[in-house]
């Protein structure tokens, strides 16, 4: 396979729709390691967010800083490639999580703008991020697949405050739950998906998944038997470091070392196998 980087169009096609799938994948084998580092994350009951019934898992936080496996994945220039190639500079882990999107009982994500936390509660001083999303099961119709407004990401800001109402040291629970802290106003939404249209990628495991820090997006609850496990890389410039870093380190990373990458073309196909 030939060195793993984005071509011109691919660039373009990332400014133009804040959204990108890549051409390649990880292995059917490495995305089965990485489930199995769920359990073990899932026991920092700390880091672990749920749902409104208070016992379904929702999202996992962190682990990234204590786990080799996926220490190197964030390392994987598959991965980091293409994000320093958006930012054009070098990168850290910002974020590290996995949503979980449990079968029959996975809630919704609210329209929202993942900036807007970031800028809101971190002082982060432009969107100069980029999220990596990785399919941990195969997403389909059914099991609540992401949705994406394309070009969203160019038209600012446009989230509301829905207010606080629990403890300070309980307020990141906020930013993770169905009732999202920031959100984006529905006529906005309206307006937008109207002009712009709406996407809502589907692939196999292993599917790889760019999106811009300002890009509207949500998801429906997953209803259907199949369980819709995606984990999610965010990857910060090393000259956008937040100015504020009250929040839990495993929302907010503190150290913005660059990253040196780690050759993994063993670990990487391509869509069409």
């Amino acid at each position: 396979m030939p060195l793993i980087a984005l071509d011109q169009t691919d660039l373009d096609r990332f400014a133009n729709d804040g959204v990108l799938l890549l051409p390649w994948r990880l292995s059917s084998h490495h995305v089965q390691t990485l489930i199995e580092q769920l359990p073990a994350l899932a026991r920092r009951v700390d880091t672990v967010a749920l749902e409104a019934d208070g016992k379904t898992p929702r999202a996992l936080h962190g682990g990234h800083a204590e786990n080799e496996v996926f220490d190197r994945l964030t390392r994987l220039d598959a991965l980091m490639r293409p994000a320093e190639q958006i930012l054009r500079d070098r990168v850290y882990v910002y974020q590290f999580k996995v949503n979980l999107k449990v079968a029959f009982a996975g809630d919704f994500w609210p329209w929202h703008q993942d900036y807007s936390f970031w800028a809101k509660e971190d002082e982060m001083p432009s969107p100069r991020a980029v999220t990596v999303g990785i399919f941990l099961d195969d997403v389909t119709e059914f099991n609540g697949p992401m949705y994406f407004i394309p070009g969203s990401h160019r038209s600012g800001c446009h989230d509301f405050d829905v207010g606080q109402s629990d403890a300070p040291t309980e307020a990141w629970r906020r930013h993770v739950a169905a009732s999202l802290s920031y959100q984006t106003d529905r006529d906005k939404v309206a307006a937008l998906a109207a002009a712009r249209g709406m996407l809502a990628p589907k692939g196999p495991g292993g599917t790889i998944l760019l999106f811009d820090s300002n890009v509207v997006h949500a998801s429906p609850a997953n209803i259907s038997p199949m369980e819709r496990r995606m984990l999610f890389i965010t990857y910060n410039s090393v000259t956008n470091a937040p100015k504020n870093a009250k929040r839990p380190e495993f929302l907010v990373n503190r150290n913005v070392t660059p990253l040196v990458p780690l050759e993994g073309l063993e670990l990487i196909e391509p869509m069409t196998a």
